[in-house]
């Protein structure tokens, strides 16, 4: 094949797997949206008892706690860090746009930090 039918063919086989995708989406969340209700019912009927867990031959469910942390003030939130030496508050990570500005600018990357690249194909419509 020449470039240009490799081209037509990738395209192709793309907008096929774009198009199961969505139809994939849309069928996840339909089962979502059933199984959600299923958890409110067996959320109601564990309330009902007052158990934190029902047990029948099909299997059990039980109640559990999620918990999520969002940072709302950054600023507050990381001099209460400092000023408590309180680190393992924290997650660490280097933030890549941020390195590759710094590495444009002095021509070097910060210490203890690498930076990998790798040649990748990328495919367009016509315009």
């Amino acid at each position: 094949m020449n470039a240009q039918e490799l081209i037509g063919k990738y395209i192709q086989i793309r907008d096929a797997k774009d198009e199961l995708s969505k139809k994939q989406k849309a069928d996840m969340a339909r089962i979502n949206t059933v199984l959600d209700k299923i958890e409110k019912m067996l959320m109601e009927q564990m309330q009902e008892i007052g158990s934190d867990s029902i047990k029948t031959k099909a299997g059990t469910c039980y109640q559990s706690i999620r918990a999520s942390v969002r940072v709302e003030d950054r600023e507050k939130f990381l001099n209460f860090v400092r000023e408590n030496e309180a680190w393992d508050l924290l997650e660490s990570r280097a933030s890549k746009r941020e390195v590759e500005q710094f590495l444009e600018t002095n021509q070097d990357i910060p210490p203890g930090v690498s930076i990998s690249r790798e040649s990748i194909v990328g495919v367009r419509r016509p315009s």
